[in-house]
């Protein structure tokens, strides 16, 4: 049967116990007496375990022990504070637990020295606090010393941290600090100080520049200085228009001048202002555009010649020149019909006014303004027109003739095409058409008349019956005879007017009548027989007497015509009287 025995006591570990340096070597024992078995030896560092050098059992004073070496050849500043330990272990924990020992190593090495704030930023007059963090074994002193310079006067120390109370300007910079503890070499660490101030303007230009017009290029710079550094530009008054630094100009004019202001700004601090004003000087300068004016005789006019100038123009004239080519000139105040008035405020405005322009007022008017350095002109062009009021009366004569014309055209087309009649007070027609063929008889006291009731507008359908039958026999009815005067008297009966020839006339012609059967009318006037009764109504003219009154057949027979001339002799007359009457009629 087997006896198991633990270890009597735990293991020890011996060795140096001197701190040792950095990039030293470092060799421990340990050492285990009893037990049965012997218990067996492993080294830890921490939770690692460590392979041991060298393992030896051996029995002293007739007691067993074991003992195990472990060797460390370069300590490093992570061994620093390690906690190295051995256990030995029979291999029966339930039986005999494991026993073990530790100690730990100390390690001595140079300071590191790191930065936290690489970049110390603070407002000129606050307080600041510059750090090192050091690390070492055994802890270092720190010193605080700047570049190219003494420390601030009122900074104060405290070991890794260096405090300013208030910064001023000149305390920005490189600081170092030096961290020594007799370990080789010694730790250090910089860090630069930011002092940030509000941005200011160096009086690098005058408050007030003179330039001369006309010149290319004029630049005007703005130094500014400030922490941050601050962005400059160029402000002007009137416009609020900003331009970049350096102030440019090309070219120079007038429309130039006025009040710029410089303008610093930075992040965190009001802005810093410096004025100055750009004072324009030269020839005169005209800045009205040439333009081309038209209006109507008899309206007003006015023309405005505004210039610059410093120094003022001593000498501001228009001239005209008219369209015959002569030139007049106007200085200020009437001169006629002309007005020349001129003010003054920061430009010169000269006003030429014609209250009543006409034709003769046409032509180039010029504005001339002339000072030491030189002069300036600009030319306005104006063009009157006809008045407007003969303008209106010419439209409303045109007018007016334009509707005459189409009255009077409708009127002749209503009469040529008869659709307008002439009626005489009476409701009669004025020059009833008659027609030639009807007078067949060689007696002229009685006459063909249209029965009163044939009018174009109360009886429209027989009006246009009677015009065709008139076209299809290529026949149109002769206008009004024009009767000499005394032939021919006009009788107004109730319904219609008659001709009665007022001339003695042979006894023949009174007496002889025509038959009722007999047509002595001429081949080419006798009607053609029409089934439509249109010609017939058309030629259903009435005989009259001399009084205007119908006859009847009995009338027109009761004097015997065989008591007269010959038959012969009375045709042959009768056809030369026809001719007389025809004739008549045709003119």
């Amino acid at each position: 049967m087997a006896l198991h025995m633990p270890p009597p006591v735990s293991p020890k570990i011996t060795g140096p116990l001197a701190p040792r340096t950095e990039g030293k070597g470092l060799v421990l024992t340990c050492q285990s007496r009893g037990g049965r078995p012997l218990p067996k030896l492993v080294w830890y560092n921490g939770t690692t375990r460590q392979p041991p050098v060298r393992s030896v059992s051996r029995v002293l004073h007739k007691s067993e022990s074991v003992s195990s070496e472990l060797v460390l050849p370069f300590l490093t500043r992570w061994d620093n504070g390690a906690n190295i330990s051995c256990v030995a272990d029979q291999g029966f924990p339930k039986i005999a637990p494991p026993r073990s020992t530790f100690r730990q190593i100390h390690v001595r090495y140079a300071p590191v020295v790191s930065v936290p704030e690489p970049v110390v930023q603070a407002v000129e007059g606050a307080p600041v606090n510059m750090t090192c963090d050091v690390d070492s074994n055994p802890a270092a002193e720190v010193l605080w010393r700047k570049f190219g310079g003494s420390l601030p006067e009122g900074a104060q120390q405290r070991g890794p941290v260096l405090t300013i109370p208030k910064v001023t300007r000149p305390d920005a910079g490189i600081f170092q600090c030096r961290a020594d503890n007799d370990v080789k070499p010694a730790g250090f660490g910089t860090t630069t100080l930011e002092v940030l101030y509000a941005p200011s303007i160096k009086p690098s230009f005058e408050p007030e520049v003179s330039v001369l017009y006309g010149q290319e290029v004029f630049r005007q710079d703005c130094t500014a200085e400030g922490k941050p550094r601050p962005r400059v530009r160029w402000l002007r008054h009137d416009t609020h228009r900003l331009y970049d630094n350096p102030l440019t100009l090309a070219p120079v004019t007038y429309q130039a001048e006025g009040r710029y202001v410089c303008v610093a700004s930075s992040v965190g601090f009001p802005d810093a202002n410096r004025e100055t004003s750009i004072n324009v000087i030269g020839r005169p300068d005209v800045l009205s555009d040439p333009s081309t004016t038209s209006l109507a005789g008899g309206d007003s006019i006015r023309l405005t010649c505004t210039i610059a100038a410093d120094p003022p123009p001593d000498s501001l004239v228009w001239t005209f020149r008219g369209q015959d080519g002569e030139e007049t000139r106007y200085h200020g105040g009437k001169n006629g019909d002309v007005t020349v008035t001129t003010v003054v405020t920061d430009r010169i405005r000269s006003v030429l006014a014609i209250d009543s322009a006409y034709a003769w007022h046409s032509g180039d008017y010029v504005c001339k303004a002339t000072n030491m350095f030189g002069s300036d002109q600009e030319e306005f062009r104006v063009r009157v027109k006809g008045s407007k009021w003969v303008l209106i009366a010419a439209i409303i004569v045109s007018v007016a003739t334009g509707i005459l014309l189409v009255t009077i055209g409708i009127l002749c087309l209503g009469l040529r095409r008869g659709w307008i009649f002439c009626r005489k007070a009476n409701g009669t027609a004025d020059r009833p058409d008659i027609d030639p063929g009807l007078y067949t008889s060689p007696q002229v006291d009685h006459e063909i008349s249209l029965p009163s009731s044939f009018d174009i507008r109360a009886d429209p359908e027989k009006a246009d019956l009677c015009q065709r039958d008139l076209m299809a026999r290529r026949f149109k009815p002769l206008p009004p005879a024009k009767l000499p005067p005394g032939r021919f008297q006009p009788v107004q009966p109730e319904h219609h007017t008659s001709y009665v020839w007022t001339e003695a006339v042979p006894d023949y012609s009174s007496t002889e009548r025509l038959r009722p059967t007999d047509d002595r009318r001429l081949p080419d006037q006798k009607q053609q027989p029409r089934g439509d009764g249109a010609a017939t109504f058309c030629r259903s003219a009435r005989r009259v007497d001399g009084l205007g009154k119908p006859t009847t057949d009995s009338a027109r027979h009761e004097t015997d015509w065989r008591t007269a001339h010959s038959r012969k002799a009375a045709a042959e007359d009768y056809r030369h009287r026809r001719k007389q009457i025809i004739a008549i009629l045709a003119d």
